[in-house]
Formats: C-alpha cells, structure tokens, sequence
C-alpha cells in the first residue's frame, strides 16, 4: 500500500524546533525578521529613520521623526503580554504540529502555564489565523464540497436535505503537482444558489477553476469563476475518484482534529 503523502509530508521535530526558537532571544529575532524583512518602518508614520535601545532589557526602536516608541511585540497578538515569547512560540508549534489538535488542557501541561494562561494564547492564535485566512482567496484549480460538523442530529431527513447547524463549504487549492497548497472551510447557512454564489464570491478568486459534485445549486458559482466543472457521481462515490480525493482527506482530518481534542464531540458522517 503506498504511503499517505499528507501522512509523511516534512514536519519540524522538536530538536529542530529548540535549535532555532528555543530562547526568548531566538523568538525576537525571528519576530523582528518576519515583521520588517525590509528593514523597520515606523506604523504611524511609515519613517524608515530611527535608533533603537534598551530598556529593562528589551529592545525599542524609536522613530526619529515623531519619537514614538514601540518593541518588536507592539501591535502584535503579543502587545503587552506578561508570557515570555518562546512560550507563545511553543503554542504555536504544538498547535501546528499535531494531525489530532491539541486541548487546552494539554498545552498548558506541554508549555508550563496555568490553564486560562494556555486558553487565551489558544484562542487568540486560532482567531488571529481565522481572520489571516478569512481575506484569502482560492485560485487556480480549487476542489470544493459540503461538510457538516455541527454534530450528530437524531432523527429527521438525513442528506443535504437535513436541517443542520453545521453546514459549511470546504474547499482546497491544489498545485500543478496536485498538492494542497490552501485550504477554506466557510459556514453556510443553506445549500440554495444565492448562498453559493456569496460564498464564490467571498472564497474563489475570479480567475479559478472549480470542481465539485453534480449538486444542482453549485454552478451559482460559475458566474464568479473563470471555469466550473462538476462532477455527477453516486452516492458515497466521491471518496473514490482521484479528483474528490484531497477534498475528503481535508474534511476527514478536521474531524480527526475535533474528535481527538473535543471528546464529547460527535460530528456526523
């Protein structure tokens, strides 16, 4: 059987990890690199010219301009917090790190924190990717479906039919090697044409090409897109053909990552 290419794709171990973020000063540079790759610019003037020193052992920069003061963290997810930088880091490692997710409860274990401490940096780490990613859209060849991971209802119409609380559209941008390269859960609050077509707008860039099952609402999409190509299949059958692969692998692992942190989690099938 050949391996899984999204199981065995390159991760950081944790040595690595350690090697170049394990020391508060490690983190700061790292910080201070991804924030002014292009050398510092002040954020209320956009002046380049400054100096910078120290003060209780952290380093400011000092717009020359307009005197205003700010350290690598100012503005940041990590504006004024008390928690030293390599932990917010390490968060954010053992949050990506892992196919199951990981809890609140195992993070403050894994970092040293108290457990609200370990909530808040989890909460705030997902809201500040949620919203990075909100302004992202697909293109080029994007496979989308539904999915419901609002929890298992008893009774009533099964299908897409099914008055469910968590509906939405899951979609993911692959590359000319047919590799993930993004991907876009958005919530829907039904099926019909007109949510499609909003959610094409919002999620698909106007030059891709979207595939998806024969469902009649999704060619509301079309009008947005260069190019949709549906494709009818049985039911059940999506999760044969090579094309609906990647899209089920997606959807499967983020059920995966609920069930394996939210234990009293049940999402529908």
């Amino acid at each position: 059987m050949p391996q899984n290419r999204i199981q065995f794709q390159k991760g950081m171990s944790l040595d690595e990890y350690i090697d170049q973020y394990g020391t508060d000063s490690k983190c700061e540079q790292a910080l201070e690199e991804a924030r002014w790759s292009r050398g510092y610019a002040c954020p209320k003037c956009g002046c380049t010219a400054h100096c910078t020193f120290y003060r209780n052992g952290k380093k400011h920069w000092q717009c020359r301009d307009h005197k205003h003061q700010i350290t690598v963290q100012s503005g940041t997810i990590f504006h004024a917090s008390r928690l030293p930088l390599r932990k917010w880091f390490l968060a954010m490692y053992f949050m990506t790190q892992s196919k199951t997710n990981i809890s609140a409860l195992s993070l403050k274990r894994h970092i040293g924190v108290s457990y609200p401490t370990a909530w808040l940096v989890k909460h705030k780490l997902m809201q500040t990717m949620a919203e990075r990613e909100d302004r992202r859209q697909l293109t080029g060849r994007v496979v989308a479906d539904d999915a419901y991971l609002g929890g298992v209802t008893v009774g009533g119409k099964r299908g897409r039919g099914a008055k469910k609380t968590g509906l939405f559209m899951a979609a993911v941008e692959v590359d000319e090697d047919s590799a993930v390269r993004y991907v876009r859960f958005d919530r829907l609050s039904n099926m019909s044409a007109i949510s499609i077509k909003s959610w094409a707008i919002k999620a698909l860039h106007s030059d891709c090409h979207l595939v998806t099952d024969g469902y009649s609402s999704l060619p509301a999409a079309a009008s947005q897109i260069g190019i949709h190509t549906p494709v009818v299949v049985s039911p059940g059958q999506s999760s044969e053909l090579d094309c609906f692969r990647w899209i089920n692998t997606v959807i499967g692992n983020t059920k995966t990552a609920m069930t394996g942190t939210y234990h009293g989690f049940k999402v529908s099938k």
